[in-house]
């Protein structure tokens, strides 16, 4: 199974120097519960960072109480699919969109954890600002729907 096959990917588009691949990350932390979140993977100067967005319907198990085992999963595949090597090249951020956040405002958080050589663990957060998530991923990150269309319309016209 290749990473296109395993996310569910919908699109893949090429920019200079950034691959970005989206689609709908199944995951489970606590059986028999089936978990979702939207995952975005970019490759930006050696590094994959993987975006993680909490989806705006319940989908089981949130992003922050199942952080490491999404980044477990992510990591594993992105070795397998991408050669990803070393753990210090992976870079994981969570982001909470205003309209499923209950302080009405969107949220990234740059994800610190311990790794033991299989899993990661003990995650720390680190609020970060849409731009440097602009600057980690290297490209413009849609932050809402209606800031993605608008990013969309402008694109057509450029």
């Amino acid at each position: 199974m290749n990473i296109r096959e395993y996310f569910g990917i919908k699109k893949i588009k090429t920019i200079p120097n950034v691959k970005i691949s989206e689609g709908v990350l199944r995951w489970s932390l606590f059986k028999p519960l089936d978990s979702k979140c939207f995952l975005r993977l970019y490759s930006n100067q050696g590094r994959i960072i993987a975006l993680v967005q909490q989806l705006p319907i319940h989908s089981g198990c949130s992003i922050s109480n199942g952080a490491e085992e999404i980044a477990t999963l992510v990591f594993g595949i992105c070795q397998k699919e991408v050669g990803l090597k070393l753990v210090n090249d992976f870079q994981f951020i969570r982001f909470y969109p205003k309209e499923v956040n209950t302080i009405l405002e969107d949220n990234y958080a740059l994800v610190h954890f311990d790794w033991d050589g299989k899993k990661f663990s003990n995650p720390e957060w680190e609020r970060i600002s849409y731009e440097i998530v602009g600057l980690l991923t290297g490209e413009h990150v849609p932050y809402s729907q209606q800031q993605e269309d608008q990013f969309i319309e402008l694109s057509k016209k450029n």
